[in-house]
């Protein structure tokens, strides 16, 4: 079904089964949950309908984050281990509600009863390159050239033109992102790459 449908499925759902006006936060951001509702707080939506979904991850930069990281990083971890990294994070995140999308399926379930019905694996570790960060002024001036609708805004760079946003280029042996997150900001792509951790969530 994808990220983006089953996140707008639960937020209709939300809408109509939960008091309380709610607002939808979906997306690729990690950092915030999916759903907030007035009532209720912060919902995170799990699509399953493949079996399984990501449900937390950290790095070698990240690990002193979570307490439970570093087990998981020298080998040590116990499966308990791997279910309280993942509480730990959703309670950093003030997250206490979840619902699982399965081909269209809704379930509602209290942290309590989510945790109790999932079961949560460590996926083998992998490298991934870093996000991108804002441009350096050293580059405006390249920028401005190469392309006539990037403009400079409070010390960024942006794209007036919608239909490339959310493309990459390269100049100069550099790697840009045209974010659509950041309405249209032209953002450099990291060239480093990090070993990463992610667990993974499926029913029991």
């Amino acid at each position: 079904m994808g990220y983006q449908n089953s996140e707008k499925l639960a937020y209709d759902w939300v809408e109509k089964n939960i008091a309380g006006l709610s607002s939808f936060y979906g997306g690729q951001d990690s950092t915030l949950s999916d759903i907030y509702n007035e009532k209720i707080g912060w919902i995170e939506v799990k699509d399953l309908s493949t079996g399984a979904a990501r449900c937390g991850q950290f790095t070698e930069g990240t690990v002193n984050n979570n307490p439970y990281s570093i087990k998981i990083f020298t080998n040590k971890a116990t499966e308990k281990d791997v279910v309280d990294f993942v509480k730990y994070h959703y309670n950093q995140k003030k997250v206490f509600y979840f619902i699982t999308v399965i081909d269209k399926k809704i379930s509602f379930y209290s942290s309590e009863d989510f945790y109790k019905n999932h079961i949560f694996t460590l996926q083998k570790p992998y490298e991934k390159r870093s996000g991108t960060r804002s441009t350096s002024k050293k580059y405006f001036k390249d920028l401005l050239n190469y392309n006539n609708s990037f403009y400079i805004e409070n010390q960024r760079i942006f794209c007036s033109n919608k239909e490339i946003w959310k493309t990459y280029f390269t100049l100069n042996e550099k790697e840009y992102f045209i974010s659509p997150t950041c309405n249209g900001e032209v953002r450099l792509r990291g060239t480093t790459k990090n070993l990463t951790w992610h667990i993974l969530v499926q029913e029991k």
